[in-house]
């Protein structure tokens, strides 16, 4: 009889909250042993996969990397989840942000150098495009100038420079995904941390006024968080592990008020907000060639039906 083939072992980070828990549910699925850290700040209890091994962890102290280091040894994944997202907060609490985002991601590779892993994936954001100057809905692709607007979209920008300065100085096998606006199931509704669809479908079911930043013409590249772990795995699986980056989106907008619409048009109109941006759109080609992603999620409407 052949010997079953040994379970690699993979680290999530942030794995109890919104994309994380997707990603360990995909990596039960690959028939790896997954240990998740999370501060529950924002991850959810509710969220965990009971296959998985859960710990209470602030990523930003390196004695808690220090005992993770200790008590694992990683060989198959890092997927570097963890985050304090979202723009507005970062303004007011950007310490709180840089210790998590920055500092968070500098121990997480720390610990990612000294174990043989196949592959890091950095969860970077398309916020850091900023303001392109470019015509409006021109696809953003990887290369081009980044112009971050806010506290949390230079971390953001700063943790991809890390990545791939470990590449080069370690030689740590790593990958960076820039992922788009994710929506889906088990996406947040409420606090500053929440979604805007998940805002929206939580002020429809209490038939609330939709909260609209104005003008509402603000154009977002909406991915469905199926299509955005697939295209997640498919990196983590990618041949070439050398810091490479991808954008992960649909490779489609939609205006927040065609988002309002198909949820039940009712809007209330907020005032502009600061570190906001008139668009984002993914220009996929290189993810389709290199990684043959391919977003199933093909309309906001559908997608939309999904949560």
């Amino acid at each position: 009889m052949s010997k079953s083939k040994k379970k690699l072992l993979s680290l999530v980070t942030g794995g109890a909250g919104f994309v994380g828990s997707h990603v360990v549910d995909k990596l039960i699925k690959l028939n790896h042993n997954v240990i998740v850290v999370d501060d529950y700040s924002t991850g959810k209890k509710e969220n965990e996969n009971k296959e998985a091994t859960y710990l209470t962890m602030d990523i930003s102290k390196s004695e808690n990397i220090k005992s993770l280091k200790n008590a694992y040894h990683f060989d198959g994944f890092i997927f570097h989840c963890a985050a304090k997202a979202r723009i507005q907060p970062s303004f007011t609490e950007p310490r709180l942000y840089f210790n998590s985002n920055v500092v968070g991601t500098f121990n997480v590779l720390e610990l990612a150098r000294k174990n043989p892993i196949k592959n890091f994936i950095y969860l970077s954001s398309s916020s850091i495009y900023g303001h392109t100057g470019l015509p409006l809905n021109t696809p953003l692709k990887e290369k081009q100038p980044k112009n971050p607007c806010s506290p949390y979209s230079f971390q953001k920008l700063i943790g991809e420079e890390l990545v791939q300065s470990y590449y080069k100085l370690y030689k740590l096998p790593c990958v960076i995904c820039r992922l788009f606006n994710v929506y889906g199931k088990r996406q947040l509704t409420t606090g500053a941390y929440a979604t805007v669809i998940g805002i929206f479908m939580r002020q429809k079911k209490e038939t609330k006024k939709l909260t609209i930043v104005s003008p509402g013409t603000q154009r977002r590249d909406f991915t469905h968080v199926s299509d955005t772990v697939s295209g997640l795995i498919k990196a983590a699986t990618f041949h070439k592990k050398c810091g490479m980056v991808f954008n992960i989106g649909s490779g489609k907008n939609y205006s927040i008020l065609d988002v309002a619409r198909v949820i039940g048009f009712n809007p209330w109109f907020v005032g502009e907000r600061k570190g906001e941006y008139p668009y984002t759109l993914a220009d996929i080609t290189f993810a389709r060639k290199f990684l043959k992603y391919i977003p199933k999620i093909d309309t906001i409407e559908k997608g939309i039906a999904l949560c």
